[in-house]
């Protein structure tokens, strides 16, 4: 009877173990060793008890691997700290947000006297320019004037032109960003377009937009000569290009392929 008794101890053991452990704690191994010691001292007994005791930490450090690295994965950096008898996983905060962000933005302008009106969106999105990963926009262009329409298909390049300010009323982000991606058209078919943006601070009257569109490398269409073209300044447009600070979702690093810049 006493050798029923002393067997049931290390298994019962074991469901604790492996229970506290997804907490991230679990006993010291070294209550297992003892628990396993407590098999009877038979000739008989001590190849099961060596195959216990060698299950029951295998499986320790197998799961212990584990969790670590699912918290290491979805956290940060993680430093495992035994104290006591207990572990812990110490988990460093993530790097400060830097790099990459995302702007938005709509409204119009006229190119050549006639009303060309937009929305458009650019940024990093989830690593964007790393390994492949796309980066994030849209782009909407309808020159009035020619009946032009362009809609985006893909967004190939989105970077910084000259150096980012911080707006004083908001806090957000200022600054000039490119857009660049695939589009089609109903005057040109698919072209390349390249699209400068800048937020030069609320209220938006100095905010800037022009666009180019090139097909085969050649320029079929551009709003990019002369002056910038302002929302709401000497040369007439409205509406507002906004800048925004990073956040989880923009990482990623600026660049990408911009064949229709000028």
């Amino acid at each position: 009877m006493l050798g029923h008794v002393a067997w049931a101890q290390p298994k019962q053991l074991t469901g604790k173990l492996f229970t506290s452990f997804r907490g991230l704690k679990f006993l010291d191994p070294g209550v297992v060793w003892g628990a396993a010691a407590w098999l009877p001292e038979y000739s008989e007994r001590n190849s099961q008890r060596q195959e216990v005791t060698d299950m029951v930490l295998e499986k320790l450090r197998m799961r212990r691997s584990v969790a670590i690295g699912r918290v290491i994965g979805v956290l940060g950096i993680a430093t495992l700290v035994v104290t006591g008898g207990l572990a812990n996983a110490d988990i460093s905060p993530p790097p400060p947000l830097t790099g990459c962000d995302f702007l938005t933005g709509g409204g119009f302008i006229f190119p050549d006297g006639s009303k060309g009106t937009f929305a458009v969106g650019g940024g990093c999105r989830h690593g964007s320019g790393i390994a492949g990963i796309p980066y994030w926009g849209h782009l909407e262009y309808h020159d009035h004037g020619l009946d032009l329409n362009v809609h985006w298909n893909d967004i190939t390049a989105y970077f910084p032109e000259g150096t980012t300010g911080t707006d004083p009323q908001t806090g957000q982000p200022t600054g000039t960003r490119w857009v660049c991606g695939t589009a089609r058209t109903d005057r040109f078919g698919d072209v390349d377009f390249a699209v400068r943006v800048t937020d030069a601070g609320e209220p938006g009257t100095a905010d800037e937009f022009d666009i180019q569109l090139t097909q085969n490398g050649v320029i079929v269409y551009s709003t990019f000569a002369g002056t910038p073209h302002t929302l709401g300044g000497g040369a007439g447009g409205g509406g507002n290009i906004q800048l925004h600070k990073p956040n989880n979702s923009t990482t990623g690093v600026f660049g990408g392929s911009c064949p229709a810049a000028p």
